[in-house]
């Protein structure tokens, strides 16, 4: 089968920063496919070491099906059959490594929507973009950022966010820090780097930036991205109902009504150097709080979302999905086929890597609550 006439398109950036609402809009264009959110690089490249080498017996096809067994919606909401699907997307492979197995499985995605280049959505491949540069020297990488009150207020409305100030500030300053990084290190020609609140305000004007980036028309059809099945889906979830309908503006500025100022201030001491350096000011006092507070804060957290996986509206069944790869991950490694430690997280000695890797919740207290395995949903999660 053929590869995508044209470079791929990433979109990164921190999560409820925009991207799914960017993902909607690229693969609304009549030439770009923009499956569901894949966390392929935060999940699987560190990692690859642990399936041996790929070129010698069922290796590759294992990580194959790993990769697409493991991601969120599976396979992408395509009506394929299971027993079949590797098969399919084998006929894709175009070398035997982890580049060739995503760009197999994107471009089988885009051979069934008959489009001529992919893109792929998944957040936090923000931390890395020196990894997908590698695999794809040619990639255009489209950066979302947002003001960080704003993120705080929409995670803590989610399902599956931040549940008090304190971690969703660290979890945004992390994430701002590094998309600054990004925008000093990477050529205009490389990455582009575009405001939630420009795509919100000025739809048409952004959406023009990112064509030209890319290299690509316009099409007006890009607004009508909520009438397509990956945001008509989305929609009837509560953390994306917005989704639903044409792009508009009621996000922006959120936390003028959500926010305290007390915590607004919690938030600026915290995370107030990256927000000014992105552009955001803010006007009331920075009130600092000590490490042991935002220590006991995180942990906080980290023990609400254990608890609130499989409450109503939790991301159990995503959940079990991803620990499933990790515990086939251990699987090899008492079989023999790899030893020793993954290599370093890519320069996150000061973040937890478990939410790089799109983890709700640390594996240590799922097991202190027995948090329960699903396979199988009861409710719509994605």
């Amino acid at each position: 089968m053929g590869s995508s006439s044209k470079e791929p398109v990433f979109i990164v950036g921190g999560e409820r920063s925009g991207t799914t609402l960017l993902m909607a809009m690229i693969g609304a264009h009549s030439r770009v496919s923009v499956p569901e959110v894949t966390w392929f690089y935060p999940r699987f490249r560190r990692y690859i070491h642990t399936y041996g080498l790929l070129s010698e017996g069922r290796n590759f096809h294992v990580l194959l099906e790993e990769m697409l067994f493991g991601i969120k919606r599976p396979f992408f909401g395509l009506a394929v059959n299971p027993r079949t699907v590797l098969d399919e997307v084998m006929t894709y492979v175009e070398e035997i490594s982890f580049k060739g197995a995503f760009a197999a499985i994107m471009n089988w995605h885009r051979g069934y929507t008959g489009k001529d280049r992919w893109g792929e959505k998944t957040p936090h491949s923000l931390f890395y973009l020196k990894e997908i540069f590698q695999d794809f020297p040619d990639a255009k990488v489209v950066l979302m950022y947002r003001d960080g009150r704003d993120v705080v207020c929409s995670q803590l409305r989610s399902c599956f966010g931040p549940t008090n100030v304190v971690a969703g500030a660290v979890m945004w300053k992390r994430c701002m820090r590094e998309s600054l990084e990004a925008m000093r290190h990477y050529p205009p020609e490389r990455l582009l780097a575009l405001r939630y609140e420009s795509l919100a305000t000025d739809p048409v004007g952004a959406l023009q930036r990112i064509c030209q980036f890319i290299d690509e028309k316009y099409e007006p059809t890009m607004l009508d991205f909520y009438k397509g099945d990956l945001a008509v889906q989305r929609a009837l979830t509560i953390d994306h109902r917005s989704l639903g309908e044409p792009v508009h503006e009621r996000f922006v500025g959120i936390y003028r009504d959500e926010m305290s100022r007390i915590d607004e201030g919690i938030f600026c001491a915290l995370a107030g150097d990256e927000l000014r350096e992105a552009g955001y000011d803010f006007d009331g006092p920075a009130r600092p709080v000590s490490t042991d507070y935002v220590n006991k804060m995180i942990e906080r957290d980290a023990r609400c979302r254990a608890a609130n996986l499989d409450a109503p509206g939790g991301h159990i069944v995503i959940e079990s999905y991803a620990d499933w790869v990790v515990d086939r991950r251990e699987c090899r490694r008492n079989a023999g086929v790899w030893c020793g430690p993954p290599p370093p997280p890519p320069s996150l000695a000061d973040w937890p890597q478990e939410q790089i890797e799109g983890f709700r919740a640390p594996r240590v207290y799922k097991d202190r609550f027995a948090v329960p395995r699903r396979y199988v949903a009861s409710e719509r999660v994605l």
